[in-house]
C-alpha cells in the first residue's frame, strides 16, 4: 500500500519539504519522497537538545569559539556546520533532478534582518556550502531588497515569514525585477505562514475576550494563505516561483493546501504521523470561507484584515504585523538561548 507522501505526490502538484530534521530524520524524508528541506533560526538550538546531534553542535560551538569573538558569527557557523550534513544527504536528488528537487534552507541571524548588507555577505557566505543551498531572506524592506539582488546574480531564494498578502506581491514584483537584470529565471519560493499567523490569532482572541468561534479562528491562517495563493495563480504563477506553506503544527495547515501547486514544511513526525494514518486525498485549495466567515475575522481580529487585503498593508508595517513580530520573537528567543551556551564554553575554554 502506497504512504500518503507517495499518493500527494503522484495525486496532486503539492509537496512536502522536512522542516528543521536531524540528518536521520533527513534520511527518512528523503526516503519518504520529500523535495527538500528547510531550517530557521531555531535549528541550533533543536541540534542541541537532540540526542542524536547534540554532540556535534557543541564540538562546532567549541571549534568556533576558539575562532572568533564574535558570538553571533559562532552561533552562525556553527548551524551553517550541521546544515551542511542535511546538504550533503539531498545533494544527490538536486544532482539527479537537475536542481529542481534537493534544495536545503538555511536562515541567518534574525538579528540583522533589516540590514541589507550584513543579508548580503551572510547569504554569500552560505551559498559556498554546497550547490543545493537555497538561503532564506525574511519579511523586511532589506529582505525585500536582498532577495531582488540574490535573483539578479542567479540565486535560488527563499522568502521566509510571509503573513500577508502585500508581502508576498512585494517578493513576486521584487522577484520580476531581479529576474530582468539576471537575464535568468532562478527558482524563489515565497512562504505563507498559516499555522504561526493561526497562533497569533488564538493568543490575541484569548488575550482580547473576543467572542468568536474557536473553529473559524482556526481558519485564519489558511484563509490568508489560500488568499495569497490565489494572487499568485492569477499573476504571477507564470514566473519561477511557488509559494510555500509553513510552521504546520496541525493536519490543517498541510491538508487545506492539499491540491494547490505549492510546497509545504511539515516536521519529520508530522509526516511519519500522515504515512502512518495515511488519511484520504481531498483537494482543499479552493475550499474557501464564506464571505460572512471573512468579515468577523476581518472585524474581530485586525490583524486578519491587515493581511487579507490588498491595502491593508504598506512597506513600512511589513516587520511591524504583529503575526510576524511573534513568529520573529520565537528566532529571536532561541538564538538567544544558544548565544548563552556559546558564552558559557567561551568562558570553559578561552579563558
Amino acid at each position: 500500500m502506497k504512504t500518503y507522501l507517495e499518493r500527494i505526490n503522484e495525486q496532486t502538484p503539492t509537496r512536502m519539504w522536512v522542516n528543521n530534521p536531524t540528518p536521520s530524520e533527513a534520511k527518512k524524508g528523503l526516503e519518504a519522497g520529500t523535495f527538500g528541506a528547510t531550517s530557521n533560526p531555531t535549528y541550533l538550538s533543536h541540534m542541541l537538545k537532540a540526542e542524536e546531534t547534540k554532540d556535534a553542535a557543541l564540538s562546532a560551538i567549541d571549534r568556533y569559539v576558539r575562532m572568533t569573538e564574535d558570538d553571533h558569527l559562532v552561533v552562525a557557523l556553527a548551524y551553517q556546520e550541521m546544515i551542511a550534513k542535511i546538504a550533503e544527504i539531498f545533494l544527490p536528488l538536486f544532482q539527479e533532478t537537475g536542481g529542481e528537487k534537493g534544495w536545503v534552507a538555511i536562515q541567518g541571524n534574525p538579528y540583522r534582518d533589516d540590514d541589507i548588507d550584513f543579508i548580503l555577505q551572510e547569504a554569500h557566505r552560505f551559498y559556498e556550502i554546497s550547490p543545493n543551498i537555497v538561503v532564506k531572506v525574511s519579511a523586511t524592506l532589506a529582505g525585500i531588497a536582498a532577495m531582488e539582488k540574490l535573483t539578479s546574480e542567479g540565486r535560488c531564494v527563499l522568502a521566509t515569514a510571509g503573513v500577508s498578502n502585500y508581502y508576498a506581491v512585494q517578493m513576486f514584483e521584487a522577484y520580476a525585477r531581479g529576474v530582468q537584470i539576471a537575464g535568468s529565471a532562478p527558482t524563489l519560493f515565497v512562504t505563507t505562514l498559516a499555522a504561526p499567523f493561526e497562533n497569533y490569532a488564538k493568543k490575541y482572541v484569548e488575550a482580547n475576550h473576543i467572542s468568536i468561534s474557536p473553529d473559524l479562528v482556526e481558519k485564519s491562517g489558511t484563509e490568508m494563505s489560500k488568499k495569497i495563493y490565489q494572487i499568485w495563480k492569477e499573476k504571477y504563477s507564470t514566473l519561477n516561483c511557488k509559494l510555500m506553506g509553513g510552521g504546520v503544527r496541525a493536519a490543517r495547515h498541510f491538508t487545506e493546501m492539499v491540491g494547490g501547486d505549492m510546497h509545504v514544511t511539515c516536521g519529520w513526525n508530522f509526516i511519519d504521523e500522515m504515512n502512518r494514518t495515511n488519511p484520504e486525498i481531498l483537494s482543499r485549495i479552493d475550499a474557501m470561507a464564506s464571505p460572512e466567515e471573512l468579515e468577523e475575522l476581518k472585524e474581530k481580529i485586525p490583524a486578519f484584515r491587515r493581511a487579507y487585503e490588498a491595502d491593508g498593508l504598506v512597506a513600512a508595517d511589513l516587520s511591524s504585523h504583529p503575526a510576524f513580530e511573534l513568529f520573529h520573537n520565537g528566532f529571536l528567543t532561541a538564538w538567544d538561548g544558544v548565544l548563552s551556551t556559546v558564552r558559557e564554553r567561551r568562558l570553559l575554554l578561552c579563558r
